[in-house]
C-alpha cells in the first residue's frame, strides 16, 4: 500500500520536474526577446499535440490548457474577377 503511494509521489515529482524545465526554458527564450527562429526543444517543451480539422487547428499545451484557431475559408472571387 504505501509502496504504491510512494511510486505515485515519485511519478508525480518527476512529471513535476520536467514541467519546471520547460517553463524554465521558456522564460529563459522571452528573456532575450521574440523568437527569431523556431525551436525544436521549445516546442517539445511546450506543445502535446496538434490536432489539423476542417473546423480549425487545435492546439494542446503540456499544461492542459487547449487552444483553438479557427480555418479560414478562401475567399471565392467573381467569375469576372481577375
Amino acid at each position: 500500500m504505501y509502496y504504491n503511494k510512494l511510486a505515485a509521489i515519485a511519478e508525480e515529482r518527476t512529471a513535476r520536474r520536467a514541467k519546471r524545465e520547460g517553463i524554465v526554458a521558456f522564460l529563459a527564450e522571452l528573456e532575450y526577446g521574440p523568437l527569431a527562429e523556431f525551436d525544436e526543444g521549445l516546442w517539445y517543451a511546450t506543445v502535446e499535440s496538434v490536432v489539423v480539422g476542417k473546423g480549425g487547428v487545435t492546439v494542446k499545451w503540456r499544461d492542459g490548457r487547449e487552444s483553438v484557431q479557427p480555418t479560414i475559408s478562401p475567399c471565392k472571387l467573381p467569375e469576372n474577377a481577375v
